[in-house]
């Protein structure tokens, strides 16, 4: 459930690019570069982008996010 509550939590703008900027570095430049391109700003992007993965992931890919958020991504766990 911690990836459907990911997926639909956090709705305001401000609390999405705060979430990306807490992680910081390479992956917050990147998606910052992404969104310029595509015209919008951090929160407006991470939202669509989450939610078309909402819509697209399989149990499978669930499965393996969770994984790896819990950081268990390798096969030793």
């Amino acid at each position: 459930m911690l990836i459907a509550d990911m997926i639909h939590s956090c709705f305001k703008r401000q609390c999405r690019r705060s979430a990306v900027c807490s992680i910081g570095g390479a992956f917050a430049e990147a998606v910052a570069t992404v969104a310029v391109k595509n015209g919008m700003d951090v929160g407006r992007f991470v939202a669509i982008i989450m939610q078309d993965f909402g819509r697209r992931a399989n149990d499978s890919i669930i499965a393996t996010l969770q994984q790896n958020v819990a950081g268990c991504g390798s096969s030793r766990c």
